[in-house]
């Protein structure tokens, strides 16, 4: 297995344990060949962890890392897959909210499995009042534009990420970049996402559309789920 440990410095903060059981109370109720299987949640001297299962492919972060990226074929198959993942979570009422890279991981067969839901959301009453109203939650690279500005998110956010993370596997770069957080988030915000065949001449029309839809500034203007989206 894998241990998960919250931050010792976080061990006082009653909000960031109660987040952190979150996640495993969220994706412990998933079972699905492509989502990382939580297998118990503890304390041990203050320690807060949650046992997964280890996957030992690594991560696609990892692989892009070092091939800058991948070939059309196989970035379709792995966001494909990843999107089935997320769209089991969906169906329980479970937002990701950190779709990237980092959080895509392969095992040694090759079975894509989404991990790190720590900063998923439940949208019932009782767990909305763990999320402060307004609060920026994500990784700037992949973030929504509703995230970047603090609304509220749905499933329509997951897409947009993963459509980031598709633009990022088909092209080796980020659809936006700059020297600052917020000068990131500002384009996600306010810029168009640029085509990535400017990028990558050789990407086909039909990964580009997919990857534009997933990324529309609109939410309403993006797949209505990631089973349309795949």
């Amino acid at each position: 297995v894998a241990l998960k440990f919250l931050p010792e410095n976080l061990t006082r903060d009653s909000k960031a344990i109660e987040r952190f059981s979150r996640e495993a109370r969220a994706t412990a109720k998933l079972e699905h060949p492509n989502v990382v299987s939580i297998l118990g949640v503890g304390e041990d001297a203050d320690r807060h962890y949650i046992a997964m299962q280890f996957v030992s492919g690594g991560t696609l972060d990892a692989i892009l890392q070092d091939k800058g990226r991948l070939n059309e074929e196989e970035a379709m198959r792995l966001i494909r897959d990843a999107a089935r993942g997320l769209e089991a979570a969906h169906r329980m009422d479970i937002i990701h909210r950190d779709v990237k890279p980092e959080n895509i991981m392969i095992d040694s067969y090759g079975t894509v499995k989404v991990s790190d839901f720590g900063l998923a959301t439940m949208r019932s009453a009782a767990e909305s009042r763990l999320t402060l109203e307004g609060q920026i939650v994500g990784t700037p690279f992949t973030m929504s534009p509703e995230q970047c500005d603090g609304r509220p998110v749905d499933k329509r956010a997951d897409i947009y990420s993963l459509g980031a993370t598709f633009y990022r596997t088909l092209t080796g770069s980020w659809p936006f970049e700059a020297e600052s957080a917020v000068a990131i988030l500002m384009k996600h915000l306010h810029d168009p996402v640029p085509d990535p065949r400017t990028v990558a001449p050789s990407i086909g029309a039909a990964s580009t559309a997919i990857c534009m839809r997933m990324m529309a500034k609109k939410p309403e203007q993006r797949y209505a789920g990631m089973v349309e989206a795949i």
